[in-house]
C-alpha cells in the first residue's frame, strides 16, 4: 500500500514540475511580448512628443531609494543606496551587470531628486559621494 502511495505521489510531482516548466516558459514568452510593446509604445510616443517617456521601473527605482534614504541614520554612498534598493526589489547583487546598470538608474533618479530639492549630495571622504534626504 505504501508503495503505491508513493508511486502516485512520485507521479502527481512530476506533472505538477512539468505544468510549473510550461507555466514558467509562457510567462517568459509574455514578459517578451511585453517588453516588445512596451519599447513600441515608447517609440511611438518619443515620436510624437520628442521626449523619451520615463518606465514605470524608474518610479519604482526613486521611490524604493527614497525610502531606503529616509530610513538611514546617516548620509549614505550611491552603491549603498542602489545595493539596498536591489534588495529591496529582490535582485542579484553578485551580478556585476545588473549592479552596474541599477548604480546608474539610482544615480540619474538622485540627480533629479536633487534637482528638485528632495535629496542632497555631499563630500564625504575620499572621492565618496554622500546623499541624503533634505529636511
Amino acid at each position: 500500500m505504501a508503495d503505491y502511495v508513493l508511486t502516485v505521489l512520485a507521479k502527481r510531482r512530476v506533472l505538477l514540475a512539468a505544468a510549473v516548466e510550461r507555466a514558467q516558459a509562457e510567462l517568459t514568452k509574455r514578459r517578451a511580448a511585453l517588453r516588445a510593446l512596451d519599447a513600441s509604445v515608447a517609440r511611438y510616443q518619443e515620436s510624437q512628443t520628442g521626449r523619451r517617456p520615463r518606465g514605470p521601473r524608474e518610479h519604482q527605482t526613486i521611490r524604493l531609494a527614497l525610502t531606503v534614504l529616509r530610513a538611514a541614520p546617516e548620509p549614505m554612498t550611491l552603491r549603498a543606496v542602489a545595493l539596498r534598493v536591489m534588495a529591496a526589489r529582490g535582485q542579484d547583487a553578485t551580478d556585476a551587470g545588473v549592479v552596474r546598470t541599477m548604480l546608474e538608474r539610482t544615480r540619474q533618479s538622485l540627480l533629479r531628486q536633487q534637482r528638485k530639492g528632495l535629496v542632497r549630495a555631499t563630500q564625504g571622504e575620499g572621492q565618496a559621494v554622500l546623499w541624503t534626504i533634505c529636511s
